[in-house]
């Protein structure tokens, strides 16, 4: 068996590829990954033989793993025969498995988390008991969503940056549809779950509800994209999930600087929940000259924040009724104003 450092550094290459379940690799893919860490490391390259020679010796004296060699169309990949299995596995120590056990035991108690089959999985192993405790922490769920499962099945296509195949139908539609995606994020809002993720097509970044999605399927043979924009900037910019585009440019709007006006009443609700993350109060000079501009406005407290307007933020602005009033831009506030007299229509 081979016992010199060389080889022991290729076994740490190998392992992950080798104990992934979720792609699939042969020994040309196996080779180009070994290749890409030496290469790292400036050491000199392998060959497919040297890696074929590797693979043999796992399955020898002292290792004696079980190696299975499925097809996967023109493939014949290589992977452990046990999914669990990594050369590297280390027991957990007595003071670990007890953290574990009641980080679990914590988590268990976040309603929607224990649809995820490797929750359970991962409290059998370290034979947690399974007794119902009532809740310390409980989020806001929708009793009526169906996608539990696809929450699970996403969540693991992401951890393991997986390609996916997407089948969808809005709701005024009939027909499913279906699109390849390169899957990066979970967001909820508002008690909906959303997945935001790239079209294989043409990278544009697209976003589905999980309540419209009908099913998923893993596309392992496909080569998975990272994620060519910030996620993060993206929510900076807006309230909830919708980002509003160009339709020329298809570029994302720009912000806008947004005036507002809450009551006396609801100024503590305003400033404890901030409707946008720039939220800022109006004071000084210019909350004089603003008392001056909107005189029927004597109380209350004016308040900038700069960001796309989109239905989220519209429906955010609905939820406080007459309790703010939306006054710059003139735009922003005529197109607030149309929503509100379809709404009065209702009730006439």
């Amino acid at each position: 068996m081979p016992t010199n450092k060389n080889a022991f550094q290729r076994y740490v290459y190998l392992d992950p590829l080798l104990a992934d379940q979720h792609h699939y690799y042969d020994i040309h893919d196996l080779t180009e990954h070994v290749n890409r860490c030496l290469r790292a490391e400036e050491k000199p390259e392998v060959g497919e033989r040297m890696i074929q020679k590797d693979i043999k010796d796992l399955e020898g004296d002292p290792f004696y793993i079980d190696i299975a060699r499925p097809t996967q169309g023109h493939k014949r990949c290589v992977r452990y025969a046990d999914p669990t299995f990594s050369i590297f596995n280390k027991k957990l120590t007595d003071d670990e498995k007890n953290l574990l056990k009641e980080l679990l035991n914590t988590l268990g108690q976040f309603e929607g988390l224990d649809s995820l089959s490797w929750f359970d999985d991962l409290k059998k192993r370290l034979k947690l008991e399974s007794k119902q405790t009532d809740a310390i922490i409980q989020f806001e769920t929708n009793p009526r969503t169906t996608d539990s499962n696809l929450l699970g099945s996403l969540f693991t296509a992401i951890a393991h940056k997986q390609v996916i195949r997407i089948y969808y139908r809005k709701f005024d539609e009939v027909r499913e549809k279906s699109v390849v995606l390169h899957p990066y994020l979970l967001k909820q809002f508002n008690t909906r779950w959303y997945v935001f993720g790239a079209d294989d097509g043409d990278n544009f970044l697209l976003h589905f509800a999980l309540d419209r999605i009908t099913r998923i399927e893993p596309q392992p043979t496909a080569i998975y994209r990272e994620c060519e924009h910030s996620l993060v900037d993206r929510f900076e910019d807006i309230v909830g999930v919708t980002l509003n585009r160009n339709k020329e440019t298809g570029e994302p709007l720009p912000c806008d600087d947004i005036l507002i006006w809450a009551n006396e009443s609801e100024i503590g609700y305003i400033e404890t929940k901030p409707l946008h993350g720039s939220q800022i109060p109006v004071v000084g000079d210019e909350e004089q000259a603003l008392r001056k501009r909107y005189p029927h406005l004597n109380a209350g407290r004016f308040y900038r924040l700069e960001c796309i307007p989109n239905r989220e933020l519209f429906q955010a602005f609905a939820a406080y009724f007459s309790g703010i009033e939306l006054l710059e831009p003139l735009s922003i506030r005529k197109e607030y104003a149309e929503i509100i007299s379809e709404m009065n229509k209702n009730y006439l």
